[in-house]
């Protein structure tokens, strides 16, 4: 097995993106034990080779039981390319795991990147 290269993190560690997305997740229904999937635009600062997390701001209101935030990936654009000016995308779910719909309030997020 080949020795663990550390030049080969340096820019992630170094590169944080960061994105507060108001309203990110809206108000609408989400079926009894399913997930909802939300993406949004990024900015170029989000770097395709290193993981991104989404929380909710502490000012927000707690998600009602029963609802969790799960799943945040990094997409490219959905059309095009980066040379053309086209942004990357992120993604995550909201799960559903109650027997019941419910329908979250707009609530806001925080995108981060390390």
């Amino acid at each position: 097995m080949a020795a663990f290269n550390k030049s080969n993190w340096t820019r992630n560690l170094g590169s944080k993106a960061v994105l507060y997305a108001p309203a990110a997740i809206p108000n609408s229904a989400i079926a009894a034990n399913t997930s909802s999937v939300i993406t949004i635009t990024a900015p170029f600062q989000f770097k395709s080779n290193a993981p991104v997390e989404v929380t909710m701001p502490t000012s927000a209101a707690a998600l009602a039981a029963g609802l969790s935030l799960s799943e945040s990936n990094l997409l490219a654009p959905a059309a095009g390319s980066y040379a053309a000016g086209n942004h990357p995308r992120l993604q995550f779910k909201i799960i559903n795991s109650t027997a019941g719909i419910l329908t979250p309030p707009a609530t806001d997020v925080i995108f981060w990147q390390f």
